[in-house]
């Protein structure tokens, strides 16, 4: 992972910059609303999405209503992410080595809430692969915040290394001007009444030297620069309050990542199709042969009748059942199949994807993820994220010794010494034990009355939620008449 953070000079001033820079953002266009999409579903809202690729792989209006009827909305991004994210599930140990030092890093990441805000912006590397931290004050505080990837770009005129950023570039609210059009279509002169209404959004660009702020129309919007506290394009802080980092180390920006999206709405619009599938093999389509239909009302399958006229008289009416024939077990096979080479791609091993089937789909999904060894990818993020800190801290020293120890309103107050460096320590991930290990080792506890089964289903499973587990001791009580044993005492589980 590459982590910038903005100390080399533009070769040419911003405000000669900004028609580039615009140039810049609409060529970027495509690649943020795709980021911007993969937000949305890691955030809940899949169903949009996936409404649009059952659309553009359904032909028949009619098929198309009965899927989107039987829409599975089954999120495994959200669930893979956060999964390959979970490095502030326990805040770092954050040291130094000057006392005052630490407890002014300790009285700061507390103020600030910077775990929460580094947190953030692992699942959104994960997610995006680059994301960036703004530091920043708010009301008179210190404070430090993630930027998803679709909110800001980054640019640069690096002559020795072009995937160095030396300009950020923060997207701002779009707002309405008035157009500068002096003429109508008709060729007639407008009107100061009849004045075009433009919308434009507004874009703030930091370098090393100089803020400047311009809308989409390649405008420099000095009236929102004066409202900033801006003299000019200067930079008062001298130096560029963001961290941006990105997973693709030879490119400035990394490649957009389409192919989530692609199997993120492939898996649930598989689940969907394979739901309407077996809803049309619960049900027989009746035909009769040798009759009219004439005057009757048919339905469509089903609970349908489906009539053919006999070609010749006396013919004897025939009735008979046409039952849809569908391969449940090769539907889930093509459903495990790709899920289990997205999750390898991923850099999550040992997913074992033979436990689901037609009648735990879901459970069996989530089982999937939940069985993926992320000891790698998690030790590996660790590493990344204490030079993360360290680059952030250094930043936030400059912030607190020039400004925020200034203000008469900041509750964190003190100064870091000379030459502070911080030294973040993570908790260890414990080596991940395999599916078999867990399972002997309760089983054996089960044996000799030493736990329950919801007890020894949440060791073997530590990242289910409680429903799920329950859930999952209904599944076995329904398939087998097979009770493990329960401690006395312990309510039974209603099945």
């Amino acid at each position: 992972m590459k982590i910038s953070t903005f100390n080399k000079s533009t070769q040419t001033s911003l405000v000669d910059l900004v028609p580039t820079l615009v140039q810049h953002i609409e060529e970027r266009e495509e690649a943020i609303e795709i980021n911007q999409e993969l937000f949305q579903i890691y955030n809940g809202d899949i169903l949009t999405s996936l409404k649009q690729k059952i659309k553009a792989n359904t032909q028949s209006p009619q098929t198309l209503q009965q899927l989107l009827g039987r829409i599975s909305s089954v999120n495994i991004l959200t669930q893979t992410i956060n999964k390959t994210s979970r490095i502030y599930d326990t805040s770092p140990v954050r040291e130094a080595l000057e006392d005052s030092d630490v407890e002014l890093l300790t009285g700061l990441a507390k103020s600030m809430d910077a775990s929460q805000a580094f947190d953030s912006t692992c699942t959104q590397l994960s997610l995006t692969k680059h994301t960036a931290l703004e530091i920043y004050t708010d009301e008179n505080q210190p404070a430090l915040r993630n930027l998803p990837s679709h909110t800001f770009t980054v640019w640069s005129d690096d002559p020795v290394a072009p995937n160095n950023p030396t300009v950020f570039i923060k997207f701002g609210p779009s707002e309405s001007v008035a157009s500068n059009k002096q003429f109508n279509r008709d060729g007639s002169k407008v009107s100061k009444s009849d004045q075009y209404v433009d919308r434009v959004q507004l874009y703030f660009a930091y370098s090393k030297d100089e803020i400047v702020v311009f809308d989409s129309s390649g405008s420099i919007r000095e009236d929102k620069m004066e409202e900033l506290g801006l003299e000019g394009s200067e930079n008062p802080l001298g130096f560029c309050p963001f961290v941006y980092l990105n997973e693709d180390e030879y490119n400035l920006l990394p490649v957009p990542a389409r192919d989530d999206i692609e199997i993120t709405t492939l898996v649930p619009m598989l689940m969907t199709e394979l739901n309407l599938a077996i809803k049309y093999q619960a049900y027989s389509i009746i035909a009769v042969t040798g009759a009219k239909a004439e005057g009757l009302s048919l339905g469509k399958a089903p609970d349908s009748v489906w009539f053919f006229e006999g070609e010749a008289e006396g013919i004897v009416p025939n009735v008979e059942a046409i039952t849809p024939n569908v391969d449940v077990d090769k539907m889930i096979m093509n459903i495990k199949e790709n899920i289990g080479l997205w999750l390898s791609s991923k850099g999550l091993s040992g997913a074992k994807v033979g436990d689901m089937g037609p009648g735990n789909s879901m459970s069996g999904l989530s089982k999937i993820i939940d069985e993926a060894d992320v000891s790698k990818v998690l030790n590996r993020k660790k590493n990344d994220f204490q030079a993360v800190e360290n680059a952030i801290w250094e930043k936030v020293s400059v912030f607190q010794n020039d400004f925020w120890n200034n203000l008469t309103e900041v509750k964190v107050k003190g100064k870091f010494t000379d030459g502070f460096m911080p030294s973040v320590i993570f908790k260890a991930v414990e080596v991940m034990k395999t599916l078999k290990d867990a399972v002997e080792e309760q089983k054996l506890l089960l044996d000799n009355r030493l736990t329950t089964q919801r007890r020894a289903l949440k060791a073997i499973y530590p990242d289910m939620k409680e429903e799920e587990i329950l859930a999952l001791i209904q599944e076995i009580a329904e398939e087998s008449s097979f009770q493990l044993p329960q401690l006395e005492g312990e309510d039974d589980v209603e099945g």
